[in-house]
């Protein structure tokens, strides 16, 4: 949880999950729609509304949180990665969200509660085989929203091996921009993307470093898979370009046996979208806040 002034609270922890052989794990999941439970903390829901609500228990010892909050979208899911017709959970991975939700609740901060009301995102990822088979070794995800109300969502996984993958700048198989400036009901989908990481924290295990900083340029593909989405763009020069700077982050890093690093934190987003029309040629300086995650594997 972020604070309009850098305050941050909570953070993550380890539960047993036991399989559910001998005891109930501390995660539990069930259907329909969304149904998770982590302890007293839970969120579940169908398209096209949700509640989540979290209590952080053992998680900040120096702070009691509680949060409750409902989303309610007016737009359609979008797939990012997956087949967007017929999409089924067997998938090696898949990937997708709702952006642009209206989001109203309340958070109480050690007896305090403040009324809170925005946007928010509702996204969904899964990998249950590809990151266990080592066929993805890591990704960096943002979503964020702009001053002028626009939201902006990038995504990249990067296959193995990270360590040389990620530093492919413009080869990125598995990489997208979204650009919505009405929640999510019209999207600009640019698939051409070049993520460079412009700086890194300290080295968290052999060859590998968490990002903190990136410069993100994306623009229309002109590759064959991506024709649907991208034809309608060719000819208008649509390009993004911004920097995006990782703050206020919570670092994990799990070795035996699963070695994965995995970073959260709020981010500033600064740059420029540009594309041109039968009015000219349009530069609109953009800026904003949001959320990042980075996973690394460490093998």
């Amino acid at each position: 949880l972020y604070g309009p002034d850098g305050e941050t609270y909570g953070g993550m922890i380890n539960k047993k999950r036991y399989l559910g052989i001998l005891n109930t794990g501390t995660l539990i999941a069930s259907s329909p729609g969304v149904s998770v439970q982590f302890e007293d903390s839970w969120a579940e829901g169908e398209y096209p509304n949700w509640h989540v609500h979290v209590e952080d228990n053992d998680i900040d010892n120096s702070h009691e949180i509680i949060i409750d909050l409902d989303y309610k979208t007016e737009s359609l899911p979008i797939w990012t990665i997956g087949n967007r017709a017929f999409d089924q959970s067997e998938s090696s991975i898949a990937n997708y969200l709702f952006t642009g939700c209206e989001v109203s609740g309340t958070v109480k901060i050690d007896g305090e509660e403040f009324v809170v009301k925005g946007r928010g995102h509702h996204e969904h990822a899964w990998t249950p085989k590809a990151v266990t088979l080592g066929t993805i070794n890591g990704w960096d995800w943002f979503h964020m929203t702009l001053e002028n109300g626009w939201h902006v969502y990038s995504t990249t996984y990067y296959p193995m091996p990270q360590a040389i993958t990620s530093k492919m700048t413009k080869i990125k198989p598995l990489s997208m921009v979204l650009i919505t400036t009405d929640n999510g009901e019209t999207i600009t989908e640019l698939r051409n993307t070049d993520i460079q990481i412009t700086r890194q924290d300290e080295q968290i295990f052999p060859f590998v470093k968490m990002p903190t900083d990136f410069n993100i340029i994306a623009r229309p593909s002109i590759n064959p898979m991506y024709a649907i989405s991208q034809a309608l763009l060719f000819g208008t020069n649509t390009e993004i370009d911004v920097d995006v700077e990782v703050k206020n982050a919570i670092n994990k890093v799990w070795k035996f046996p699963t070695y994965m690093g995995m970073k959260v934190g709020s981010c500033e987003i600064e740059g420029e979208i540009s594309w041109s029309d039968d009015d000219g040629d349009h530069n609109i300086p953009i800026n904003g806040r949001g959320v990042s995650w980075s996973m690394r594997a460490l093998l």
